[in-house]
Order: structure tokens, then C-alpha cells, then sequence
């Protein structure tokens, strides 16, 4: 899988390369996903007015606990019966790891990188692991690769400097094994389609 992830960023790069004489360009950062231990970078060219070309990357290589509303995604994804407070419950999640790759192409209503709403179509293909909490100790350990639709937001701070919001999200085809927290395999080669948001950013991006 990580060779197919490879070629998949390779074939897209390849394919924007008749437009590297777009009039613009930009290079953003997800703030959020940054400060929570995510590596990641989204360069971008413009194709048309309205039209642009976004190669959003990201990677967390070591375990990071990050608390989250563990109750609500068992309740959600693992179809787990709890009551209220522990449907509202939040735990850390020990395994979060991934190196993420998410092209997408927007739609400007006013002009590519000018301020207003923008639309996108975008895929999604990753390698991970994710799990281990308080309401369940194992993990996932897998890929996937989906995609979706978002809308967003662009805002003007200067000449160079926009700040965007966007949200979105994609239909995603998981395959994965099942591991204890102690990293010992339970059950191999399982698969399954899910609903999940891939496009939840507060970037900072750079205009030349």
C-alpha cells in the first residue's frame, strides 16, 4: 500500500505539471491539526479564475495521545450502547499515527484565493493506526482512501496572507487489522465503509 500511496502522489504531481504557468499559487498550513501533532503542508495552483488544484499532505510518524470524544465515536462507528455522560465521554487515544495524501480541486465563487466561499471535490488515500482508549484498548492498523466533498471560506489579511476555513467530508473504504494493546494481533484483514470528516482546517496560507 505504501508503494500504491506513493505512486498515486507521483501521478498527480505529474498531471498538474502542464500548469505550472498559472498566474497563482499558494502553500497553507492546517493550524489546528499542526498544533495537535500533525505535520502538514498544502501547496496549490490555480488552473483558471475559478479553478484550483490543492495537494494537502500530512504526517504523524509516533504515538501522541490526544484526548477525544472517544464515547461518541464508539457510539457512532462501533455501535457500542452507553449511557448519556459516557456518549459525551472524552479519553486520550494512544494510537493516532498516519501519513495522509488529500488532492482536491475547488471552485471559487469569487476568483481563485480571493476572499469568499469555495467548493471542493476531494480524494483521499492514507496509511494508519488509530485506537486504544478507555472504553476500548485495541487499535486499527490499516489504510483507506475515499472521497468527498467540502466548502469553505477564504479571508484576505494582506497582499500574501489569507486565512481559510474549510469543512467537508468523505465516503472511505477501510482495510485494517485488529490489534490488542499490546500490539498483538486479533483479527486480520478486515474491511469496512465509512462516513468520516477529512476536511476540517483553520489554514494560514502564503499568496506570492
Amino acid at each position: 500500500m505504501t508503494r500504491h500511496l506513493f505512486l498515486c502522489v507521483i501521478l498527480v504531481l505529474l498531471s498538474s505539471a502542464s500548469f505550472v504557468r498559472a498566474q497563482s499559487f499558494g502553500i497553507s498550513t492546517n493550524v489546528p491539526s499542526l498544533a495537535l501533532g500533525n505535520i502538514n503542508i498544502e501547496p496549490s495552483i490555480g488552473l483558471g479564475p475559478r479553478l484550483s488544484l490543492h495537494l494537502s499532505m500530512q504526517a504523524r510518524p509516533f504515538k501522541y495521545a490526544i484526548p477525544m470524544p472517544t464515547g461518541m465515536i464508539h457510539t457512532l462507528y462501533n455501535h457500542k450502547e452507553f449511557g448519556s455522560s459516557e456518549r459525551l465521554g472524552f479519553s486520550k487515544v494512544e494510537h493516532s499515527e498516519n501519513i495522509t495524501f488529500t488532492p482536491s480541486f475547488r471552485y471559487w465563487t469569487k476568483g481563485t484565493y480571493n476572499r469568499g466561499i469555495f467548493f471542493g471535490v476531494n480524494g483521499i488515500a492514507s496509511l494508519y493506526k488509530f485506537g486504544s482508549d478507555k472504553f476500548d484498548p485495541n487499535y486499527s492498523k490499516g489504510y483507506y482512501y475515499g472521497g468527498g466533498l467540502s466548502a469553505g471560506y477564504s479571508h484576505e489579511l494582506s497582499k500574501h496572507w489569507n486565512i481559510e476555513v474549510e469543512l467537508g467530508g468523505s465516503v472511505i473504504h477501510t482495510r485494517y487489522d485488529l490489534l490488542s494493546e499490546k500490539d498483538v494481533v486479533i483479527s486480520k484483514d478486515l474491511a469496512r465503509t465509512l462516513i468520516l470528516p477529512t476536511r476540517v482546517s483553520l489554514s494560514i496560507v502564503y499568496v506570492p
